[in-house]
């Protein structure tokens, strides 16, 4: 991972910070602000991407979340970690949800919408 450490700061400068995600055949370079949330499938990662393809990448979203918080992600459920500048709409009743960016709706826990509204 210390090899991953060093591409990310190489990919630091330029437009805006980037995070190379590991593929099958390599990495593709995405924009941070281009991430609309991260979703847990088991031992993986599915990244929902703003005007590309979503991609699936092999390490667990506690990895991920560490590496966004700086970048204002937020876990809203346990299988999800959201970046703000992407919710639309917060739903609030029985099922609280948030609405992307994309229009999916994500769950989260009745605590995140308590903390959204102090």
């Amino acid at each position: 991972d210390r090899q991953i450490g060093i591409v990310e700061e190489h990919l630091q400068s330029g437009s805006g910070p980037r995070i190379a995600l590991p593929c099958t055949n390599g990495y593709e370079v995405v924009a941070i602000q281009d991430i609309i949330c991260c979703e847990a499938e088991g031992s993986y990662t599915r990244f929902h991407l703003a005007e590309q393809p979503d991609l699936l990448v092999s390490k667990n979203i506690k990895q991920y979340e560490e590496l966004l918080e700086d970048y204002q992600f937020r876990r809203v459920h346990r299988s999800y970690l959201v970046n703000p500048n992407h919710i639309v709409r917060i739903l609030r009743g029985k099922t609280p949800a948030l609405v992307m960016s994309n229009e999916r709706r994500r769950a989260i826990l009745d605590t995140f919408v308590v903390r959204m509204e102090q």
